[in-house]
């Protein structure tokens, strides 16, 4: 079921609510009072606190210099890295190296 983001309120009651998948509804009992009394409108707004943590997902992302490499083939990783630098290691080590860190940062986002 979907979360209400932003809730128009009537005087302390629901009248309107934004969800968090993209849609909306309305609530009956704040929309007939605010059909009697139009003044008393308020807004919840959730939006901010949302905003919020997305900018810091976003950010911890962009910072993180093994994303990147974590999205591509091995061979494309090995191929990055100087044969002297790399020394023996094939497609399939540093594949395992890849999984590792995807396993690690799984463990940390949970």
């Amino acid at each position: 079921m979907s979360e209400p983001l932003l809730t128009v309120l009537f005087d302390g009651e629901p009248m309107l609510e934004v969800l968090d998948d993209g849609t909306h509804r309305t609530v009956s009992a704040g929309v007939n009072q605010a059909r009697i009394n139009g003044s008393k409108l308020d807004v919840v707004n959730k939006l901010g606190k949302e905003l919020v943590d997305l900018r810091q997902q976003l950010k911890c992302a962009t910072i993180n210099p093994y994303r990147d490499a974590a999205l591509m083939k091995p061979v494309d990783v090995m191929k990055e890295i100087p044969r002297k630098n790399r020394g023996a290691m094939r497609a399939a080590e540093v594949e395992a190296v890849l999984t590792a860190i995807h396993t690690i940062a799984k463990r940390s986002i949970q």
